[in-house]
């Protein structure tokens, strides 16, 4: 090992430098670096936190009670694109044509809708389907006030209803199936 100070290759048994008397210290030697046992139980204390969080909020966005707020979000944003990402394939036209007439039709003729959610409560079914396997669905229903707003931005009718919707999955989503909807009351 050569010294540090004078550069005199020295033994790697020598402490100190034979030529100036210089310590020497080893280059190859490595410091070893202690991690107490409680920094690495934080750190993974830490990390598996980061994760968990990570999971719920990517599965709580695709609860289904969020998928029901995003459609109506892709109504008053007049989003028809995201409207049919939201509806499940096998049902799609069927809800489409429902919708047209009370929703649809009047936001292509300049109207705007808003939605004021009161309560959303949901709950988890099983049935067996034809193939005699169980399927497994939610029911969400919500108490929702619909205001619509004239194209000039003023407010023509406020009615209360309650929304039912059966959503599926498909794909890992949970997408709409069907909707009713029942008016609980007239313009407020």
């Amino acid at each position: 090992m050569y010294c540090t100070e004078c550069g005199t290759l020295n033994s790697k048994e020598n402490q100190f430098c034979t030529n100036c008397g210089t310590k020497l210290i080893s280059l190859t030697k490595k410091k070893r670096v202690n991690i107490s046992p409680i920094l690495g139980i934080g750190i993974i204390v830490i990390l598996t936190t980061v994760i968990i969080i990570g999971l719920f909020s990517h599965n709580n966005s695709q609860a289904p009670e969020n998928v029901v707020k995003e459609y109506y979000k892709t109504l008053e944003t007049k989003n028809f694109e995201k409207l049919n990402q939201l509806l499940h394939p096998e049902s799609r036209q069927s809800e489409l044509k429902h919708m047209t007439d009370n929703i649809i039709d009047p936001l292509q003729a300049g109207f705007g809708v808003q939605f004021r959610i009161n309560s959303i409560k949901s709950s988890l079914e099983t049935s067996p389907s034809y193939t005699g396997e169980k399927v497994e669905y939610y029911i969400v229903l919500v108490n929702v006030l619909y205001e619509y707003i004239d194209p000039d931005g003023n407010l023509d009718e406020a009615i209360n209803y309650q929304d039912r919707f059966v959503l599926t999955k498909k794909d890992n989503k949970w997408l709409i199936r069907s909707i009713s909807s029942q008016q609980l009351g007239g313009d407020r």
